[in-house]
Formats: C-alpha cells, structure tokens, sequence
C-alpha cells in the first residue's frame, strides 16, 4: 500500500495518510477476489495485474473487450470535505465513480481520447457530461485524480501529475447529487490502469461512540440505539430506513444536543419494519444546515412461519407469483426504487392461495412490491428483465 504524504503545489492543503485510507489497492492474496465490488454493468471483468501497480505488488487492469462498471457500497461517500482519490495511468479513459447506486453513479473522468478532464452523470450507467476542461495527457505517466466534496450538492475533480503538481481541475453541481458509494470504470482499447483508490472522509460534527438496533421479537419491532461522546452544532438527527441499503427513506427527527462534551444517549423503536433485512444511518444535520451520514447498520426481523407474503421468481419478464398467507383484504403496492408508486390493486380472498402479477406492462429495472393487510406487511426487491 502506497502511503500518499505530498504537500500540494499551490493549492494550500495538505494530503495526508493521518485521515486518508485506501479502501482498494488490488493486493488481496494471489488474485483479486472483488467483494465487496459489485458489477454494475455487463462486461468482462478485468483482472489483477502487477503492471497495473503504481504502489505495492498489484493493480486493477481493465478488460479490452467490454468496459464495466464496478460499485461498492460499504462506504457512504458524500459529506462536506469528503475526498476519494485514485492513482490511474493517463493512456486509457477511467471513471472514479461517486454517489453510486443500483441504477447509476456520477463519475470524475481522465479522458486522454478526447484530451479533456470531465464530471458526469452516469444515470443507469449512460454518460452525461456536466462539466469539462482540456487536458493533453501523457499516455506512458500515472496522474492523481481527487474528488472533493465542496458541500453535499458541489463537488471539485482536481489532476495531478506523479509528482502531485496540479494539472487542471473542474467545479460543478450536478442536479440530483446525494451521498452514495464509490465506483470505478476503464474503457480501453489496450490495458487500462487503477490502483490504490483511497478515502479521506471528513469527522462528523458528532464523535458517534456506537450505533446498533435489535429486534424485539414479541412486538415486532426493532429498537435502535446510538451514543455520542461529544456533539457540535448539532441541531438533529434523522433516521433514515432503507430496504436495500441504497434507497433511504426518513423514519423519525430527533433533537440533538448542540453543543456537549458529555455521553448523549439516543433511542427510537421502528414500529414497522420490513420482513427481512433492514438498513439504518443517522443523517446528522448541524446549525447551519450541513449534513453528514452515520455507517450503516443492517437489522434483521424474522418472518414468522406461515405468515408472510412471498414472490416468485425475484427476476422475471413480468409476471411473478404472489403468495398470499391468509384470508381477507391486501393491499399490493408497487413502486420503482426511487420510490414513486407505479401500480396498485387490491385482492380480497378467502384462503391463502396464489396470485399471479402480471407488471409485464412495466420497463426492465428493479421494483419493490409492497403488501399488506390489517396485521402482516412485507416488502420484496423484484427485477423485470426484457
């Protein structure tokens, strides 16, 4: 692992490995097992090399036959003053994604085929520039790319060269811009490069000393629970739910303590949560309106036996098959993963029994299928595929 401690020609800061941590260096045993990279978009992917290394034994060398995209999501990128870097050689077009999601990420882009150094949004994994400026590239020379968050919705790509002299840079605030993974692409002809791909993730305005929650299994519920050894500004807290650890929703607002320097402790108790696995963070949000993300934590509810609702298959044209547990009136919600509701129905039985959806009339993508009647609920992931 390259330890990266330069002080940055004629910007004023400094980079240093006291905050900075690399979240990916290609080094794991005798061959990159991936996880936690997810592939995002179809395509060969790539493989570990050793000429591929700036730093240490190994490098990501991408595919010369398709170009895919890689995401991860066990870091939650997107505060003020969050900053992801990667070291990539100039010869080949890298993306060091940001923001990223099932459908798509925002990307900073070395693009030496076109001369030129851009952001884009890369919704469903397409290409939109936002912004750009010209650059000519050495093609045999590693650069530095740095992604800074200037706030939540404003972020700065910087270039620089191996021996960290800046080279350009460009600003922009890209519509619809929210906290998410990190991601990576090569689109090359000939092998392309990424190695040591690092975070330098700004403090949050509280010290969060511990974030867990538990299932109360005789309620049906799940508690959480969270202490703070010292707050800042802190004006509140929102907890925020997700069914994928991707898409969240908001929960509850809880005042926080301002300003203290003593052991806070915080408690809510989710009274409806999904069958199956549950995805919670704190969103903190300062005085000044500044917000910043907790970790994510993943609490399980159990299904009980003979209760639930179940779909099949979870991949599908269009049609799937609901199996509904017990007699009476359900209410069948779908919705896209962005949550906008797209169909309902209801169906009124009396006995379990087997319902077949038809949501052929749907695009391809992921769905959340909600159902419900007056004492059991559940929600399941569902994706339509043409």
């Amino acid at each position: 692992m390259k330890h990266i401690l330069k002080t940055l020609v004629g910007v004023g800061f400094t980079l240093g490995t006291a905050n900075a941590q690399v979240v990916e260096n290609f080094e794991s045993s005798s061959t990159w097992t991936w996880s936690p990279w997810v592939q995002a978009s179809a395509g060969n992917i790539g493989t570990q090399a050793a000429i591929a290394a700036y730093s240490g034994s190994f490098g990501y060398s991408g595919s010369t036959t398709s170009y895919p995209w890689f995401r991860r999501n066990d870091y939650i990128f997107g505060n003020t003053g969050d900053v992801l870097s990667a070291w990539v050689k100039g010869n080949q077009r890298n993306y060091l994604g940001f923001g990223s999601s099932t459908t798509g990420a925002w990307s900073f882009v070395l693009a030496p085929n076109t001369s030129q150094l851009i952001i884009q949004s890369n919704s469903g994994w397409g290409y939109s520039n936002t912004v750009a400026t010209s650059y000519t590239y050495n093609t045999s020379a590693w650069y530095f790319l740095e992604l800074t968050f200037n706030s939540p919705t404003s972020v700065t790509g910087r270039l620089y060269n191996a021996s960290m002299v800046l080279q350009a840079s460009v600003t922009t605030s890209p519509v619809g811009l929210t906290a998410g993974g990190i991601a990576m692409r090569v689109y090359c002809t000939t092998a392309g490069y990424f190695d040591d791909i690092g975070l330098n993730v700004a403090p949050l305005a509280i010290n969060l000393l511990e974030f867990t929650g538990k299932e109360d299994e005789a309620k049906g519920v799940i508690n959480l629970n969270w202490t703070t050894g010292n707050e800042k500004n802190n004006k509140y807290f929102v907890v925020e739910k997700s069914l994928d650890g991707e898409k969240f929703e908001s929960i509850e607002t809880l005042n926080g303590a301002g300003n203290s320097n003593i052991i806070n402790e915080y408690s809510l108790t989710d009274q409806h949560p999904f069958s199956g696995q549950n995805y919670y963070r704190l969103r903190c949000v300062e005085n000044n309106g500044v917000c910043s993300y907790s970790k994510i934590i993943a609490v399980n509810k159990k299904q009980k036996t003979g209760k639930g609702y179940h779909i099949f298959p979870t991949v599908s044209a269009g049609n799937f098959q609901l199996q509904i547990p017990e007699s009476g009136k359900h209410q069948i919600y779908v919705s896209d993963l962005t949550g906008q509701l797209v169909h309902m129905f209801n169906v009124n039985t009396n006995s379990s029994f087997s319902e077949t959806l038809d949501l052929s009339m749907l695009g391809p993508g992921g769905y959340i299928i909600a159902c419900e009647n007056s004492h059991v609920a559940s929600r399941q992931k569902i994706f339509i595929e043409k």
